[in-house]
């Protein structure tokens, strides 16, 4: 779908609420993985514009999901679920708390999503059937474009991400760096590893596109890639190990609860 098309199919998008099309999603995710769905049920979710997308934040000693209504409203209902399922396999895999395990933070960024977008169907994520070269292709120029307009000082943050939504927040999958030959499902600790070491020795030149977009907190790389963006999680560096301990206890406890519940009501998980 051309940025034109999903123009037009916002102004449909944009006349249903948004608390009306998250539920309506929501309950899409439960039909389809209940367990996912069943544990969104039991977070608190708020609309939020300190994060351009969507980002698992700290809720007491839970977690909560915010989300950015503008970056929702010109996603699809496929793309919505894909960035739900997203979200709540950080969770599952424990990233947000692992800040002392990967004192790296840009490379946690980039490997923790490497990981768990190999566990989405690549049709739920925003044009995830594009290669890195074929998205670049056909969003590129105009991705460029407004980043050297952002930078010159030519568009304001809230006029960058207005115009950024219009363009599918295609994510990281490790096949967008051929060069660092990663192997699939092989855990955050492989994915950080291979990183901070392409990222010492200069040996990726798509992974030094993406960290200085980071750095210059664009929302794309020049390349067109989306640029992690984990900040909330800073509320999670600052637990104390004990606090640490008490939050991954609480979730994995509710996790499991989960896990039992669709196992009496389904049979199989």
């Amino acid at each position: 779908m051309d940025i034109q098309s999903r123009q037009d199919n916002v102004q449909g998008i944009t006349m249903i609420n948004f608390w009306d099309s998250l539920a309506k999603t929501s309950k899409k995710l439960m039909f389809e993985q209940p367990f996912y769905g069943l544990y969104l049920m039991m977070l608190n979710k708020k609309i939020s514009t300190r994060v351009p997308t969507a980002a698992v934040s700290k809720n007491g000693i839970g977690y909560q999901l915010e989300i950015n209504e503008m970056f929702w409203e010109h996603l699809t209902e496929d793309w919505r679920i894909g960035i739900l399922h997203h979200e709540l396999l950080h969770i599952v895999f424990f990233h947000p708390l692992t800040a002392t395990d990967y004192p790296d933070n840009e490379a946690r960024m980039i490997a923790t999503d490497l990981e768990i977008n190999q566990y989405i169907d690549p049709n739920r994520l925003p044009e995830g059937n594009l290669s890195a070269d074929q998205f670049k292709a056909k969003y590129g120029p105009t991705i460029k474009l407004l980043n050297d307009k952002f930078k010159k000082g030519d568009l304001t943050k809230e006029q960058y991400e207005k115009e950024m939504y219009l363009i599918p927040p295609r994510g990281l999958y490790i096949h967008d760096f051929p060069e660092l030959k990663l192997e699939p499902r092989k855990g955050t600790r492989y994915y950080y590893d291979k990183i901070v070491k392409a990222k010492n020795d200069q040996s990726s030149p798509r992974l030094n596109d993406l960290l200085a977009g980071m750095r210059q907190e664009l929302m794309r790389s020049d390349n067109g890639q989306l640029c992690p963006d984990h900040e909330v999680w800073e509320e999670f560096d600052s637990l104390s190990e004990a606090e640490n301990k008490l939050m991954h206890s609480q979730t994995d406890w509710q996790l499991k609860e989960v896990a039992e519940q669709i196992q009496k009501s389904r049979g199989v998980i």
